[in-house]
């Protein structure tokens, strides 16, 4: 959980403002079919340096 990770040992506080900003709370999830991206400068370089 954020809350853990980023104010550790700060349980009671943590679930004290869980509980206050649950109802306002929306959480999206998204399942990725497909990713495209370009390979980083650095990388290509390299690459053409190894070959």
């Amino acid at each position: 959980m954020l809350g853990n990770r980023y104010n550790p040992n700060q349980d009671e506080a943590l679930q004290k403002e869980i509980e206050s900003g649950l109802s306002r709370m929306l959480a999206i999830r998204f399942d990725i079919e497909h990713l495209t991206g370009k390979e980083a400068i650095e990388l290509v370089r390299r690459h053409q340096n190894n070959d």
